[in-house]
């Protein structure tokens, strides 16, 4: 999701590029996304965040919305109520007990086996598999089947972060940005 803060600084970028004092240099703007979405994430814990919709140039820069409200990709007339009823953050007990059946699957991490033809072990790997007696080996190694985490706060999802890059093995490579925008008159 967009931050507010980073749609005003490309408001301004927009009119500087273009010489022009209106939001975004008097560009029309097609905009689309789900903005029942999570909200956006800041760095910093101690400030806090908007939606781009709730920058104070959003009525001037976008003057008209147009809101789409039929589903397309569901059929399931029960499966659409608890997606919506989740998107807007107040579900119903029927939605409720819906998701507490299915939490149990979706809690346990089960071990799924993958099978490794030669060819795709050689790619990986850059090598071939060979058994003891030089014929191609079709291992199977086991895979964890770990279901999507969403956090609401950066350091949650770091804590999680970390804990996995430990698992790996190497050196952590480090590649640092700086970006800057300057607005104003």
């Amino acid at each position: 999701m967009l931050d507010g803060a980073f749609f005003e600084k490309l408001a301004c970028v927009g009119a500087r590029a273009r010489s022009d004092p209106r939001p975004f240099g008097g560009i029309q703007l097609v905009l689309c996304g789900d903005f029942f979405q999570l909200p956006p994430v800041g760095i910093n814990q101690k400030k806090t965040t908007i939606f781009c919709f709730e920058a104070p140039v959003w009525p001037t820069a976008v003057p008209r919305c147009v809101v789409l409200s039929s589903a397309f990709r569901q059929s399931d007339s029960d499966f659409l109520h608890v997606l919506n009823d989740i998107r807007t953050g107040s579900p119903s007990e029927q939605t409720l007990a819906a998701l507490r059946a299915n939490e149990e699957r979706c809690s346990r991490n089960e071990t799924i086996d993958v099978v490794l033809r030669e060819d795709d072990h050689r790619q990986n790997n850059g090598s071939s598999s060979k058994g003891a007696n030089g014929s191609s080996d079709s291992s199977s190694h086991g895979a964890e089947c770990v279901a999507t985490k969403l956090y609401a706060r950066n350091v949650d999802v770091d804590r999680v972060n970390e804990k996995e890059l430990a698992k790996l093995d190497g050196p952590a490579l480090f590649f640092n940005a700086l970006d800057e925008v300057r607005c104003g008159n």
